[in-house]
C-alpha cells in the first residue's frame, strides 16, 4: 500500500488531523475535509496519516501542509532518500508562517504545489485548491429580516504589519459600529477584551447558530487583493442565511456571484455601507438569499467541496509519485508502468504481472483504459524481450 506522510506547521494538526477522537481541539471544517481526504485515500488503496503516526522509513511520499523550514527533518529525509514531496500552501503572506509559501525558488524541490494563489495556478506545477473545503447545504434559513438583528462579526483579535492585512480594518468596522450604532451590532470570537470592546459577546460554539440571527456579517479576509484567497468566512455567513459584507480577494466575483454578498470596496465609508444595509427592503433581502441558495446548488462550488479537495490531492500525488520499490495494492500507475517497463527476467515479469492483476480493479474503477493498454503493451514487450528463456 502506498503511504503518504503529512506534516504541518501546526503541531496540533500533526497530532490530530486524522485522529479527531483523540483530541479536543480542531474545527469542524478542518476535521471534515481531512477525514474526507483519508476516506478517499483508503478507497484508492492509499494510506495517509501525519508524521506523528508513521514510521518514516515506510513512507513513499510526503505532503507538507504549509512551507517547511530548510532545516525540517522530514523535508531533508525525503530529499536525501529520493522521496517525492508535495506542498499544500494555504496561509497568505500576511501571516508570519505563510511568508515563504509563495517564494517560488523554494518550490523547486516539490513535484506539485497545491495552492489558492491564482497568480501561480497553471494546472501543471501549481494545482488549484481552496484554503478550506466544505459540506454544502442544499438550503439555507431564509428568516425574514425583521426577525434578525442588523449585523455581527465573528473573528479573532489578531495583528499583522503586512501592507495588505485586514485585521486592522475589522477593528475599524467594530469601532465604527460601537461608536455609531452599538444597539445594532455584536462582536464574537477569541482574544477580545470585553472591557475594551463593549460589543463583545464572547466566544461561540457554532457560527451558524449565531449568524442565523443576523441580517449581515462583516466578512473580511486576513488580507486583501490576493487573487483566489477566499476562506471559510464568506461561506460561514452564506450557510447561515446571513448576507456577507465581504472584503478580500480582488477576484471574488470569479468564484461567487456578486448578488450573494455586499462588496465593501464599493462603499467609500461606513456611513454609506450602514445606510444601504439598514434600508434594504425585505424583497431585495430575500432575493439575495435566494441567489445564495442558488449558488450553493450550482457547479461553481466544486473547487470548495470536500470531494474536490480529496480527489485533487490524492489523485495528483498518486499520478505523480513515480517509481518506488514496494507495489502494495497496485494503486499507483507509476508502479504499474515501472514494473512492466523495467522487467528483465522471468522473476521481474512475474512481479509485473502480479502488480498488473492487482491494478486492474483500480484501472476500471477510474475508467482509465489508457493505463490498461499502456501497461499491457509493456508486458507484451517484456515477454518478447525475455524470449522465453528462464
Amino acid at each position: 500500500m502506498l503511504t503518504i506522510a503529512l506534516w504541518s506547521t501546526y503541531e496540533v494538526f500533526n497530532k490530530q488531523l486524522f485522529h479527531v477522537e483523540k483530541f479536543s481541539w480542531l474545527s469542524d471544517v478542518t476535521a471534515k475535509m481531512f477525514l474526507e481526504l483519508k476516506k478517499y485515500a483508503n478507497q484508492c488503496g492509499v494510506n495517509i496519516d501525519t508524521v506523528n503516526y508513521l514510521d518514516i522509513s515506510s513512507v513513499d511520499a510526503f505532503l507538507f501542509y504549509e512551507m517547511p523550514g530548510l532545516d525540517n527533518h522530514y523535508l531533508n529525509y525525503a530529499l536525501n532518500n529520493n522521496k517525492p514531496v508535495f506542498l499544500y500552501a494555504t496561509e497568505p503572506e500576511s501571516v508570519h508562517w505563510g511568508r515563504e509559501n509563495y517564494c517560488v525558488s523554494r518550490h523547486k524541490c516539490f513535484k506539485k504545489v497545491f495552492t489558492w494563489n491564482d497568480l501561480l495556478v497553471d494546472g501543471k506545477k501549481y494545482i488549484k485548491t481552496a484554503v478550506g473545503s466544505f459540506d454544502f447545504p442544499k438550503s439555507i434559513n431564509k428568516k425574514h429580516p425583521d426577525e434578525k438583528k442588523l449585523c455581527a462579526i465573528i473573528a479573532s483579535n489578531k495583528n499583522s504589519n503586512h501592507s495588505l492585512e485586514l485585521y486592522s480594518k475589522r477593528k475599524e468596522a467594530i469601532r465604527w459600529f460601537e461608536a455609531n450604532h452599538p444597539e445594532e451590532f455584536d462582536l464574537y470570537g477569541q482574544l477580545w477584551d470585553g472591557r475594551e470592546y463593549p460589543s463583545f459577546r464572547g466566544p461561540i460554539d457554532s457560527k451558524k447558530a449565531v449568524l442565523e440571527n443576523y441580517r449581515f456579517s462583516i466578512c473580511y479576509e486576513n488580507a486583501r487583493d490576493m487573487p483566489g484567497y477566499i476562506t471559510e468566512k464568506i461561506f460561514d455567513s452564506m450557510f447561515a442565511g446571513c448576507i456577507p459584507v465581504y472584503w478580500g480577494a480582488d477576484n471574488i466575483s470569479d468564484y461567487i456571484p456578486g448578488e450573494c454578498y455586499i462588496d465593501k470596496t464599493q462603499y467609500s465609508n461606513y456611513e454609506e455601507l450602514y445606510n444601504y444595509i439598514k434600508n434594504i427592503g425585505a424583497d431585495e433581502y430575500q432575493r439575495r438569499l435566494q441567489h445564495i441558495e442558488n449558488y450553493l446548488n450550482s457547479p461553481q462550488i466544486e473547487v470548495y467541496t470536500n470531494d474536490y479537495f480529496a480527489r485533487t490531492i490524492i489523485d495528483t500525488i498518486v499520478d505523480n509519485i513515480g517509481a518506488v520499490e514496494d507495489v502494495g495494492s497496485g494503486g499507483n500507475p507509476g508502479w504499474w508502468l515501472y514494473y512492466a517497463r523495467e522487467a528483465r527476467t522471468w522473476t521481474d515479469l512475474n512481479k509485473a504481472i502480479d502488480v498488473f492483476n492487482k491494478a486492474l480493479l483500480v484501472m476500471f474503477e477510474k475508467h482509465r483504459l489508457e493505463w490498461y493498454l499502456e501497461v499491457r503493451g509493456y508486458l507484451t514487450q517484456a515477454y518478447i524481450k525475455i524470449g522465453g528463456v528462464k
